[in-house]
């Protein structure tokens, strides 16, 4: 082994095992707690915005059509429902609150998707989660959480949430 490989082979196994980390829980919630006011900004926008199935900085899914934001066809924000100003507005709050990978709902509730799956977190994600019922199942922390075979369906997915605040939670899964 040549004096250079012995320096760089320790930084690279550095540089790939911390790209590997989902986002820690106190970092979620820390993140949470310094920008509640735009957390709510963003959750009264997606309450308005019905029509939104699920946005992110590319797409915007809608009941009736999955539009590339990146068209310079104007009909896209008739089609969205939503103006070329409001969209922006969302890009930008998911840059101040760190959600990488938009908003969704579904039936459960609304998901603020902080990461997305990938081969260097496991295929695993990490977000908000908020809703007026309590989702199941309930942990006391999320890092490094292994679900019992019970909580995976025939996929192997499953998610998990961590209570944080009336209605709001942290949740960890894998699809």
């Amino acid at each position: 082994m040549t004096a250079i490989s012995r320096r760089v082979y320790p930084l690279l196994l550095l540089v790939v095992s911390s790209a590997c980390m989902s986002k820690s829980d106190l970092s979620l919630r820390s993140n949470y707690f310094a920008n509640e006011r735009a957390f709510d900004q963003l959750r009264n926008m997606l309450f308005v915005d019905t029509g939104i199935l699920s946005i992110n900085a590319s797409t915007i899914i809608t009941p009736h059509a999955t539009l590339q934001t990146a068209q310079t066809d104007s009909s896209i924000w008739r089609e969205a429902g939503v103006t070329r100003e409001r969209f922006v507005k969302y890009i930008t709050l998911f840059h101040q609150l760190g959600l990488e990978a938009g908003v969704a709902r579904d039936s459960r509730g609304l998901w603020f998707r902080s990461e997305s799956p990938s081969f260097f977190n496991g295929d695993t994600t990490k977000g908000y989660f908020y809703s007026f019922v309590a989702p199941q199942p309930l942990a006391k922390t999320l890092d490094h959480y292994v679900p019992a075979p019970n909580e995976l369906d025939s996929h192997g997915s499953y998610v998990v949430f961590e209570a944080l605040k009336d209605h709001w939670y942290l949740y960890a899964g894998r699809n």
